[in-house]
């Protein structure tokens, strides 16, 4: 019996890469015959350009910053390419639309999220169309915390026979509704050890460093937390990756790296400053110290509930993994559930 996934396997990421390849690893592991592969689903919105522009941005400096930008970009697209091409393994759509008896697992990320999925739920992340019965979620998130939304898509998700999420918050909503159903999962990112991303990692830094890669900019905010930072650990160089510019005067910085290099610079740094979601759970995986910076609209839910899990007192504190270990320990009985039907 096969097992096929759907999530944004091939959007360029790093989050949504490694999240399909831990799920993906993990299942192989559990899975003792069929195959286990992603559905090759790769709607617009995960369909990665190198050219941009920005609203009624002048043509002239749009034309320009594009030519700049373009080698760091058409590196970060051929990096993304391989990782995806030689550790994720895919099936055609048709053929997992096709096969009456594959179990199906929809996630993770934030495949429910309207505002990704062009603003309305998309079909395919909830298998409609697809011939088995064996339906179900893990780590799905709407990407709201708003009963509204959470109430709108949990009314489409009645064919599920378990409803994995990510998020306690989704959890009380959907049970509110009706479905008792409904169970908390820890990222897929956590199924694995820290030795399974080790073996993949590449090391692009060798000297003690802070690392630091953020989603959202506030220069004056994260310059204060690298000197925090370089005041608790002297003599570290900072290192951080991706924005065009140095906006936070680095002593090296990367305009991209590949999925590997990304996990190297975290794995080998002396402390992290984020506010990545995904930069924030390898850090406590790897037990790095980490600053966190809060999202703006309060999009950063998910690292403050991790954060909270892990007890961590404030910025480069330690954790207890005492409650996660348990979140993790419960997460993999539900995959195997799945896959002993």
């Amino acid at each position: 019996m096969n097992v096929y996934t759907i999530t944004f396997h091939s959007a360029h990421n790093y989050g949504a890469v490694l999240q399909a390849y831990a799920l993906q690893k993990y299942l192989k592991m559990i899975k003792k015959d069929g195959e286990v592969a992603c559905v090759d689903y790769r709607p617009d919105f995960t369909i990665p350009h190198i050219i941009h522009r920005r609203g009624n941005e002048n043509p002239i400096r749009w034309t320009a910053h594009n030519a700049l930008a373009l080698p760091s970009r058409i590196k970060r697209k051929n990096g993304f390419n391989h990782f995806i091409d030689k550790y994720i393994s895919i099936v055609s759509l048709n053929e997992a639309k096709g096969d009456k008896t594959a179990i199906l697992i929809a996630g993770s990320d934030q495949i429910w999220n309207k505002k990704i999925t062009g603003g309305q739920l998309d079909p395919m992340f909830i298998f409609d169309e697809f011939s088995s019965e064996f339906k179900y979620s893990y780590a799905a998130s709407i990407g709201s915390s708003q009963t509204e939304d959470v109430v709108e898509v949990g009314n489409k998700l009645k064919d599920l026979k378990y409803i994995g999420v990510r998020e306690e918050d989704t959890v009380n909503v959907l049970r509110d509704l009706g479905y008792e159903n409904v169970i908390l999962n820890v990222d897929p990112v956590f199924l694995l050890e820290t030795e399974d991303y080790k073996a993949i990692e590449k090391q692009i830094q060798s000297s003690d460093y802070i690392f630091v890669y953020t989603l959202e900019t506030s220069v004056n905010e994260i310059k204060s937390k690298i000197q925090d930072a370089k005041l608790k650990y002297p003599g570290c160089k900072v290192v951080s990756l991706g924005s065009f510019k140095n906006l936070y005067g680095s002593d090296v910085h990367y305009k991209t790296a590949t999925p590997e290099e990304f996990l190297g610079l975290i794995i080998h740094a002396k402390c992290v400053i984020t506010n990545s979601f995904h930069v924030t759970a390898f850090s406590v995986m790897f037990d790095k110290p980490v600053s966190s910076i809060p999202l703006r609209n309060g999009r950063g839910g998910r690292i403050e509930t991790l954060l909270k899990i892990v007890n961590h007192q404030g910025d480069f504190s330690e954790y207890d993994k005492t409650s996660l270990n348990t979140l993790i320990d419960d997460s993999k009985e539900y995959l195997q559930r799945i896959i002993d039907r």
